[in-house]
């Protein structure tokens, strides 16, 4: 992902590209753990008994992986140039 992140851009911007990179992990990271906190207590009902929150946990492991396929998809759709366009000059490396 840093990788990404910085490619196609100059030397000068890197640091900002890569503090820009590890906020969004951050956040990304608390965001998707309360989501999938409030996924898991919302269909296990709030229960404190384990064996009644195993039905949240499956739940919330269910959205986790629709959300990584969700987020692969769109990597595949996105990242890769179409077969028939030619990069412009501007965009080819020197």
């Amino acid at each position: 992902m840093t990788a990404a992140t910085l490619e196609g851009l100059p030397l000068h911007q890197h640091g900002v590209a890569g503090a820009v990179n590890v906020t969004a992990q951050q956040i990304g990271n608390s965001v998707g753990l309360a989501i999938l906190v409030a996924v898991s207590t919302g269909v296990s009902g709030g229960a404190t008994n384990p064996a009644d929150q195993l039905s949240g946990f499956h739940a919330a492991y269910w959205v986790a992986c629709a959300i990584g396929l969700l987020g692969g998809l769109t990597v595949l759709l996105t990242r890769f140039p179409k077969a028939d366009t030619a990069p412009s000059a501007s965009e080819e490396r020197p």
